[in-house]
């Protein structure tokens, strides 16, 4: 076969190049391609033909989804998280690479027969690569509108089609309740995972340049200084959460926290840095404080976890901390607050939050 090398050696030419040579070896003339060349059977020859297995590239498939309902950008609703009667919903879709190499230029488009639906804008979004065993979101939202007559507890299912540069395609499919009766409701599902085989995850790294991101809740109490997206110096990625010291020295309670979940277990994971001098060896200015909140922020039951100070390595260095929470979670709708509190402080920070947990 002429398309065949050994050596850097043609194994052949093509048929009637030429009659004039010696058998077995194409070089001396180059001989046609029905004469041939003896092998050995070594390691060395076995090693040169033998085909290496190559790495899969997905399937990619839906992991998650985050209800934006706040009032900003193309949302309107009460910003619980939680998709309602006539609500316009920003809505973002977490999907998974199960496979071994990074999907490219990945592209999901979403549709739904659903009556009580109505698209508002583009149902087709771009995601960054999504490398193997990691999750990716949609860069820009799936915008739809409710029907104001849903019917309470009415269940939107939506269908995938998941597109790469270098796999697929894919479908997958999820669903959404829709929640109509006010108050009374004691369910939060701003986001809903799949387990791939282990816990449940929230993963946030702060990549959609937003705060606070799509499905946290962020209060301030300092009307000049609080949770804001920085660009400077990201653990990962393009951004990170951070606190900048107030100079008027008016006292900071500034609260970030996390969707909704319900875990019978779990822990939460992340990266932080901050001032040793200001924050805690020198001075005690300023805290970066972990809490497992159940229903609402300062009702009372609220579990302080811990400081993320302690763990500190030194001075603005990227840290991790890991906390659990499972001693705390009963199966109960929580959520985790990262509280920075303090008076002539100095600046904290924060980037790729991991909840893991299971139900």
């Amino acid at each position: 076969n002429p398309g065949v090398t050994y050596g850097g050696d043609t194994m052949g030419v093509p048929e009637g190049t030429s009659t004039a040579c010696t058998a077995g070896n194409p070089s001396n003339p180059p001989c046609d391609s029905d004469n041939r060349k003896t092998l050995n059977n070594t390691a060395y020859t076995v090693a040169n033909f033998r085909s290496s297995p190559g790495g899969s590239v997905g399937p990619v498939a839906y992991d998650s989804y985050v209800i934006d309902d706040n009032n900003r950008g193309h949302s309107t609703g009460n910003g619980d998280g939680i998709v309602n009667c006539g609500e316009s919903i920003e809505l973002y879709v977490n999907l998974y690479n199960q496979g071994s190499e990074t999907a490219t230029e990945v592209e999901a488009c979403i549709s739904s027969t659903d009556s009580y639906v109505t698209w508002l804008h583009k149902t087709c979004r771009a995601y960054r690569d999504i490398s193997a065993g990691r999750t990716g979101t949609n860069t820009k939202d799936f915008d739809f509108a409710v029907d104001p007559g849903t019917p309470d507890g009415h269940v939107i299912h939506f269908d995938l089609g998941i597109t790469t540069t270098n796999g697929g395609p894919w479908s997958d499919a999820f669903s959404a309740p829709v929640l109509c009766g006010g108050e009374d409701h004691e369910v939060f599902l701003p986001l809903v995972t799949k387990n791939h085989g282990g816990p449940a995850t929230i993963a946030e790294g702060f990549e959609s340049g937003v705060m606070p991101p799509p499905g946290w809740t962020h209060i301030q109490s300092n009307a000049n200084e609080t949770w804001r997206i920085g660009t400077y110096d990201p653990h990962s990625g393009s951004y990170y959460a951070h606190v900048l010291y107030d100079p008027a020295l008016l006292d900071q309670n500034e609260l970030l926290l996390s969707p909704s979940f319900a875990a019978s277990s779990g822990s939460v994971s992340l990266w932080s840095y901050g001032s040793l001098y200001w924050c805690r060896d020198t001075y005690d200015n300023c805290d970066l404080e972990v809490w497992f909140v159940k229903g609402a922020w300062g009702g009372g039951d609220d579990v302080y976890l811990g400081l993320v100070d302690e763990d500190w390595i030194e001075q603005w260095a990227w840290s991790h901390s890991s906390i659990d929470f499972s001693a705390h979670a009963s199966g109960d709708p929580a959520r985790i607050a990262l509280r920075y509190t303090g008076n002539d402080g100095a600046e904290i920070a924060v980037d790729d939050i991991l909840i893991e947990y299971l139900p």
